[in-house]
This record gives C-alpha cells, structure tokens and sequence, in this order.
C-alpha cells in the first residue's frame, strides 16, 4: 500500500486536481483508493459532485475511527476523507499534542489493509498538517506551473523535504510534475529546461494547459467523466502509468 502526498508550499499549482485526478484515475485502474483532503478549503468533494460532511476534524481531534470519517464517492474504489474550513481548527487542536507529526498517520493506520493507494491533497503551506503528511507518506509528487516563479518556490520546498528526511522520517520524491504546459512560450521552454536539468528522470511528463480540466469541477467531474479524450485525460493517463511502471519518467508531450 501506498501513501502519495500530492504536495507544494506554493498556491495555484494543481495540487488538488492532480490529487483528485490521480485518484480516481488509480480507482479505475482497479486499485482500492483512498483520496484525504488536507486542505481547509475542502475543495476535493467538491471537484467529484459531492456535498459530503467533513470529516478530517473528527478523524483528528474527536478520535473518531476511520470507518466513521471516510464516505464513498459513488465511484467503484474510490472512498474520500473530506475536510473543510474546519480543518483548520483540527490543526490548532493537535499542534500541541504528543507526537503531534504522526497524529494523521496513527489514525489512519487501522484502514490501510483496506486500500492499495491513498494520495494526501496537502494544503499551500508548511503547517503542521502538511508534515503530518509528509510522515504520513512514502512518497510526494511535487506540482510545479511552468513558470519562473514556481522554481524559487519548488527550491524552498525541497530543502524543507531535506530537513525532515534527516529525523526519523523518510521521503521519497516520486515526481516533481510539471503543470499548466505551453509549449509555445519562452518561459514554458526556459522553466522545463531547468526543471529538466536539475530534476532529471523524476520530471514527469507535464500536464498541459486544458481549458476541459478547468470545466470539470463545475460539473462535479473528474476529467475522466467529462472528456476522457480530452488533452488533460490524455496527461494524467499518461501519469498514472508512469506512477504504475507503464512508461519511465522523462517522455514529453507532443
């Protein structure tokens, strides 16, 4: 069983369509998955349609087991522990407990025979969640926009991943994945050049820019639903057998 955090301090960069995306994509593929939405603007229910009740606070700070907390989303293998604006408070509850850093992972612990695959939708932030998180998980896949700016902020990340890795806890980055391709801009070329050469075989194949992948959320869709021909299906098709052994890491778009 994996745990893959979908993760970036920076906004805007598609984390939690690519969590989203990635699980559901994996739940077609017949794996059992789990989708946690760390993120206190809630959004993963959201993007599938789902007007659930958010459970993350009750998992972490009432001890509610799991069975209690996480819902089915009305696709086969796909179930969802969904948060919302409480979630925040969840993090102020256990930011003073014991071993406050493995509190998600502790709770968890007594589903994981249940699932081949959970993806943690981590918030923008270096909060005690999101290193939650990080000890949670056994790998990261890192969102990055094409752009310049997105660098400085992928650096930061980086080194944070560094210094948590020289406890206790081991984290293996997955992907660093390009988002919001435009194969015909300047800065698109120069980012993916450097991305390229400081990440090397851990660059995914970028997600490219599609209007489609914008659309679906209001539609309560994954991509899949909504136009599975479209460029977005096609990219985290494309992903998720990279993640699976189907293609190695590297090929570009065309």
């Amino acid at each position: 069983m994996r745990i893959i955090a979908i993760a970036n301090q920076k906004g805007g960069v598609g984390k939690t369509t690519t969590a989203v995306t990635l699980a559901h994509a994996f739940a077609l593929g017949g794996y059992r998955t789990l989708l946690v939405d760390l993120d206190p603007q809630g959004n993963a229910a959201t993007m599938l349609g789902m007007d659930v009740q958010p459970m993350l606070y009750n998992l972490l700070v009432l001890k509610h087991t799991p069975g209690q907390c996480i819902q089915p989303t009305g696709r086969p293998n796909l179930d969802i522990l969904a948060g919302d604006k409480s979630t925040s408070e969840a993090k102020e509850a256990i930011s003073g407990k014991f071993r406050r850093e493995t509190i998600l992972a502790d709770r968890l612990r007594p589903v994981y025979n249940q699932y081949d695959y959970v993806f943690l939708d981590c918030a923008p932030s270096l909060d005690i969640l999101n290193v939650n998180a990080m000890t949670a998980a056994n790998s990261v896949i890192i969102p990055v926009s094409v752009e310049f700016m997105s660098l400085v902020g992928l650096r930061g990340y980086i080194d944070t991943l560094a210094e948590i890795t020289q406890h206790e806890y081991q984290i293996h980055v997955s992907a660093v994945l390009p988002t919001f391709m435009e194969n015909v801009t300047t800065e698109a070329k120069t980012t993916m050049s450097q991305l390229q050469e400081k990440f090397g075989n851990l660059l995914a194949q970028p997600i490219r820019r599609d209007q489609r992948l914008k659309e679906a959320p209001a539609e309560g869709k994954t991509i899949f639903e909504y136009d599975p021909r479209s460029r977005g299906a096609l990219d985290y098709t494309a992903l998720y057998k990279q993640l699976t052994g189907g293609t190695s890491y590297g090929a570009q778009s065309s």
